[in-house]
């Protein structure tokens, strides 16, 4: 996702952490004003760090942010923010979530809807120029806890022992491709990768 979307996007994020706090002691505070907290993974930290200082500045000493790096593993990034979360930790303003705990934070309260925003801006930008993939990902019992900024790519790995010739290439190829696997090999199939090989909807094995 561009920059200047990852800029916006946090600074709506902000704007609806900022009434929540002038209702609420939340944010830490600065000789500049209120310290916003931005926690995001280890990975893409640099980014991340660039998008805090800008919306800083921009903010004209209003408040201030902070980013906070993760863990890179996703399952310690989870332990530590969860931990502080249970912790009642009101340092927390701001973080960046995988898209697999969606549910979980927003049963246990940990992410509060986008709707809940008291200037209503936050969905609405979240939404905007955003495709529906991500947004469901980010989306719990109809409502939407977070603003996708990033993604990444997977590669779909199988066994040419096992699967000897890719499924058929073309549009439904996707959908065929779980049913043509032998079901041994649908589990701990990830554990044997060395005589793997890779290919790409619409394209030939690599």
């Amino acid at each position: 996702m561009p920059v200047a979307k990852v800029r916006r996007r946090l600074g709506a994020a902000v704007l609806a952490a900022l009434m929540v706090a002038s209702a609420v002691s939340a944010c830490g505070s600065h000789s500049h004003g209120l310290v916003l907290s931005f926690y995001t993974p280890a990975t893409d930290g640099a980014t991340f760090t660039a998008v805090a200082q800008h919306c800083t500045e921009q903010a004209g000493g209003r408040y201030v942010i902070e980013h906070v790096s993760l863990p890179r593993s996703p399952d310690q990034q989870r332990l530590q923010l969860a931990r502080r979360l249970t912790g009642n930790d009101h340092t927390l303003d701001v973080m960046a979530m995988d898209v697999v705990w969606t549910a979980e934070f927003a049963e246990a309260g940990w992410t509060l809807p986008l709707s809940e925003d008291p200037a209503g801006l936050t969905e609405a930008d979240a939404t905007s120029d955003t495709l529906p993939g991500p947004i469901r990902t980010a989306t719990w019992k109809h409502r939407l806890y977070a603003a996708p900024v990033t993604t990444n790519t997977q590669l779909l790995w199988y066994r040419s022992d096992l699967v000897p010739q890719p499924p058929g290439i073309g549009t439904a190829c996707w959908p065929r491709r779980p049913d043509c696997a032998p079901p041994a090999s649908r589990v701990g199939s990830r554990r044997r990768r060395t005589r793997a090989r890779v290919w790409r909807c619409g394209s030939t094995p690599c």
